[in-house]
């Protein structure tokens, strides 16, 4: 008898987009999930941008492996859904405390077609599965005196621009998109998860405490 033919592993890269981590200890949560399944040698998250970053031998695990156990875990995954169900982000401004948050979540959560609404008052965020037209989402959110803008990947309606002198949350929201971004690059290459995580922190914090003070 001849030798035992060893099959190699066929390791696999694949980026998940995630509707609904919005804490670092979410983040850690769906990383060490995933992390368990048979064939997965890593797995990251970044919560600020919602991306699952996912390395695996596709002879021991599969993609739609990956996205179960992601959806076990009460998360959405985009790209994953069944036809005619999307993902949408929108950017939310005139939020000013965590209640009108909750409030716009709950609201938006009421259109026919939404499957899933989530709201991050820090990062002035609202992310939304639903099967429906945005322009209904879009409605909710202005019904309530907000204004909603569409995030790039999707279309979006125009904004009038708001000069930073009028707005006292500029420059706070300018400063936390830079910390964001720096995370995102420390994430990326792979720098210690407490340091990651602890730099979200710092950019969800620097964005929330106007908004948080005038709540």
């Amino acid at each position: 008898m001849g030798p035992a033919v060893r099959i190699a592993p066929v390791e696999e890269h694949r980026v998940f987009r995630v509707v609904g981590i919005d804490c670092p200890e979410c983040a850690r949560a769906v990383e060490q999930s995933v992390s368990a399944l048979p064939g997965v040698s890593e797995a990251r998250v970044a919560f600020a941008t919602g991306e699952l970053r996912v390395r695996y031998d596709s002879l021991r695990t599969s993609g739609e492996e990956v996205a179960a156990r992601v959806h076990s875990l009460g998360y959405e995954v985009m790209g994953w859904e069944p036809p005619g169900v999307q993902a949408t982000t929108l950017r939310v401004s005139g939020m000013d405390c965590a209640d009108c948050a909750a409030h716009l979540e709950k609201r938006v959560g009421m259109v026919p077609g939404v499957r899933q609404a989530r709201v991050s008052f820090a990062l002035g965020r609202l992310q939304v599965v639903h099967e429906g037209p945005v322009a209904d989402i879009l409605a909710a959110v202005e019904s309530l005196g907000y204004r909603g803008e569409v995030e790039a990947g999707t279309l979006a309606r125009p904004s009038r621009a708001v000069s930073p002198g009028r707005n006292r949350y500029f420059w706070p929201t300018v400063v936390s998109g830079a910390i964001l971004a720096a995370a995102a690059a420390l994430s990326w290459a792979g720098g210690p998860l407490v340091l990651v995580h602890a730099v979200y922190a710092a950019a969800a914090l620097c964005g929330g405490y106007l908004p948080a003070r005038a709540g």
